[in-house]
């Protein structure tokens, strides 16, 4: 997938080491604390430089270039609480952070296993440095991989509203509701650090896919119970007490809404199946409508529900308006898929999910 190198290389069994290219102008004197952590991470004593950096910094507890020895010492530690502490405390609320500071960060909580904490880095850090094309397309496949695809949507197009986009990354547009997290690496976050849950949410979509609404259900009740304002969790767990008819969860959820819910595509998807269950129609065509225009119309799964619900309400030509952008949605999948199915990617095959794009709108 696009850009997924970046969950890739830091669960995926590199190099435990993490490199200290920091350089500081140190004393002369010898038994000056830095110039003795500093022999000490050239020996990889990362517990006595971990020691005499501490020292340095009480002594000079301005120094950021100290600040970021030790949070690579911690890192090497494994004390992933200190190091991304530190680093925090240079990049957030910093307009003038640089790209490497952030960058690091962003890393240190990948391989802390909170992926959602370094989306939230990369994200702030395209906001700053939005030329940054390598840091939009990281974001794009670690937010593929743990399932929100909405986020790696608004990356894509970007990339390719500048001629930056690569074919892996039509599958995503194609169908992103149909686009399959990583469950491997979802698990992979858990265990290394399992007071995060949030990684729950990509292995509960997949459950979803497959209709397994028990296992939803319990997976994101345990996301929200650490983390009630997650909106992905919130939206799917929705979906998942309704389709078990839970009426109790239900009316929970109704009265526990995070802030935010309402700018979810999901969230509207799954209350417009919650009003349709109910019997009122008119409503949930208006959620489904919303929920389809907050997807910019490109989602089947959305606009399948919506052209159910109007042709009951007797919007007949209207359901056929939506009808028609359906199948060009399908087209787009079998043009994606035959592009991907040929061993060499030929201009046709290319050409032809372009007209479908322009077709749909899609740039």
């Amino acid at each position: 997938m696009v850009g997924c190198s970046l969950a890739i290389i830091l669960w995926g069994g590199c190099s435990s080491r993490v490199d200290i290219d920091e350089q500081v102008t140190a004393k002369p004197n010898r038994s000056d604390p830095l110039n003795q952590a500093q022999l000490a991470i050239s020996r990889q004593q990362w517990d006595e430089a971990d020691k005499l950096l501490r020292q340095s910094l009480l002594l000079e507890p301005e120094n950021q270039s100290v600040q970021r020895m030790l949070a690579s010492v911690a890192a090497n530690r494994r004390d992933w609480d200190l190091a991304t502490d530190l680093m925090s405390t240079l990049v957030q609320g910093n307009v003038d952070a640089s790209l490497e500071d952030r960058n690091r960060l962003a890393a240190m909580y990948m391989s802390a296993g909170r992926p959602f904490e370094s989306m939230r880095v990369q994200k702030q850090t395209i906001e700053q440095f939005p030329d940054a094309i390598q840091k939009r397309s990281d974001l794009t496949g670690l937010a593929t991989v743990m399932g929100t695809e909405e986020v790696a949507i608004e990356q894509l197009r970007w990339l390719a509203r500048h001629n930056l986009g690569e074919e892996e990354g039509l599958a995503v547009l194609a169908q992103p509701s149909q686009v399959q997290p990583d469950v491997a690496l979802c698990e992979k976050a858990l265990s290394v650090c399992p007071e995060d849950q949030r990684a729950q949410f990509g292995i509960a979509k997949v459950d979803a896919m497959n209709s397994r609404w028990a296992e939803v259900a319990q997976r994101l009740r345990a996301v929200l119970e650490r983390h009630p304002d997650f909106v992905p969790a919130y939206a799917l767990y929705g979906r998942a007490v309704i389709e078990l008819d839970d009426s109790n969860q239900i009316h929970e959820w109704r009265q526990n809404r995070p802030d935010g819910a309402q700018s979810s595509p999901l969230f509207w998807l799954t209350t417009g199946i919650m009003l349709q269950e109910q019997g009122q129609n008119e409503a949930a065509a208006k959620a489904f409508l919303e929920a389809a225009t907050r997807h910019d119309g490109n989602d089947s799964q959305t606009l399948t529900y919506l052209i159910g619900v109007l042709r009951r309400i007797d919007r007949i030509e209207a359901a056929k308006q939506v009808e028609a952008r359906n199948e060009l949605l399908a087209r787009l999948h079998d043009t994606v898929k035959t592009l991907h199915e040929r061993e060499t990617r030929s201009q046709s095959a290319a050409m032809a999910v372009a007209r479908v794009m322009v077709d749909l709108g899609r740039w």
